[in-house]
Order: C-alpha cells, then structure tokens, then sequence
C-alpha cells in the first residue's frame, strides 16, 4: 500500500525495480547452469573461481591487475571446521575495516576450514598476516596459523564512506529482521555476521543494524534494494564495521 501510494504521488519511475543476482537467481531455480558457466570461466589459479557465488564475468571477481605489495586479499587456512562469519569476523574486531569475506568449509581432504578475507586497506591486511604468523590470531578458542597472500589480489578499495553494515530506519510497526531477511533473499544470497537494533532519536522510529559478511555484493545490494524499493517508506545509511 504504501508502494502503491508513493507511485500514485510521485509517478511511475519514482520506485525501481532491483535485479536479482546471478546466485539469487539460480536459488529460485532459474539459473540452473550457473555452475556449468562457473567451472569453464574459472582460471585454475584462481583458489575460489568454482565456489563464489558472484557472477564470473564480473571483472571485480578476477584478479587484480596490482603490484604483490599492494594486495589488500589474505587467504587464511587452518581454521576451526565449524567457523561461522560472526565468530570469524569477531576475531578481526579492532585489525581492518572488512572489505569482503568468503569462507570455504572443509572439502575432501582438507579437515579445516579456509577463508579469503580482503579488507579496505593494504596495512589493515599485513596487521592480520602478522598476527597469524607469529602466533597471536585466534578463532573460537583455536590458534590459527596458516596465511599467504590470496593468488586472487583485490586492490585497495577507496569509498570509505561505505561499509559492510547497513543501518536501517523505519516506523517501529514496520521493522521487522524476517521482513528484511526474505526481502533480502529474494534479492542477493548473503552472509550474516549478525544484526542488532540499536538507538533512534525520532519518536515512533527504530533503527536496525545488518551486519553483513561483506560490503560487496551484499551491504551494498541491501542499500541499493532498499533506495529503490522501499523509497519513502526506510531510510538507510551506512554504518559502522566492528572490525574497523
């Protein structure tokens, strides 16, 4: 209703529709070859080709063309096999603002889980291989020690503005985390590092934080699908990365 009255005040156009992503897609079954086109695009260096959910021709999923002293992407293994993002990412608190994270569950013969962790800026990276290297990086109780520089290099990423948390505000009868969570998944396949309602000044309003696993293709998806969605009806603005 509330869709419908803002068309009718503003015109046609004055809400957009959100495309959905390529993984979003193929959840409602109707990409049912995306693996297909995966596994033939995917170059054989590249560590997490056949398992990211993004679209392959994207050129932000290959690699980038950078100097090895400037890539902000770490690949950290040895892992506990059960991490999740919250307890990964509660480990980086305080080390780097968290550009993207993409972890890979235990395969095969690999007994640990690993994860491809890039963050905004080159130093915020070496501040976590250092601590890994020498012995001082732990995740859910368990000394990590693996890390090498990820053969997939991201460069720096220079809108600090934006972040991988998104702060949502709406009349408090309409904020509602299973609304945003179907909403959102209909839209993008995302990981949740967790969410949170915290304080808003405006009487009758509630802000909600979503924490997201990464700023690309998910914090930045949400805030985009909610401009042009739900226009006039939520506010959203970025919010602060913990890890920050």
């Amino acid at each position: 209703e509330r869709q419908a009255r803002i068309v009718q005040s503003d015109g046609f156009g004055a809400l957009k529709i959100f495309r959905p992503s390529f993984s979003a897609l193929q959840s409602f079954g109707l990409l049912s070859k995306l693996n297909d086109v995966r596994a033939t695009t995917a170059s054989p260096h590249d560590e997490l080709s056949c398992k990211h959910l993004g679209d392959p021709h994207a050129a932000k999923n290959r690699s980038a063309d950078i100097p090895d002293d400037m890539n902000c992407a770490l690949w950290v293994m040895g892992l506990p096999p059960n991490v999740t993002y919250t307890s990964l990412l509660a480990a980086i608190r305080h080390i780097g603002k968290v550009y993207s994270t993409i972890i890979n569950p235990p395969t095969g013969r690999h007994f640990c889980a690993a994860a491809k962790i890039v963050f905004f800026e080159r130093y915020q990276a070496e501040k976590l291989f250092d601590l890994i290297y020498f012995g001082y990086f732990f995740v859910m109780g368990r000394q990590v020690l693996e890390v090498r520089w990820n053969k997939v290099k991201s460069s720096a990423f220079p809108h600090w503005n934006q972040s991988r948390a998104i702060r949502i505000t709406g009349h408090a009868h309409l904020m509602d985390f299973q609304f945003f969570e179907v909403f959102f998944k209909a839209r993008f396949t995302y990981d949740l590092d967790h969410t949170a309602v915290v304080p808003c000044s405006t009487p009758g309003m509630v802000s909600h934080v979503w924490y997201f696993g990464s700023l690309r293709c998910q914090a930045a998806s949400a805030r985009l699908a909610i401009e042009r969605e739900l226009r006039g009806i939520f506010e959203v603005h970025w919010a602060d990365d913990p890890c920050a």
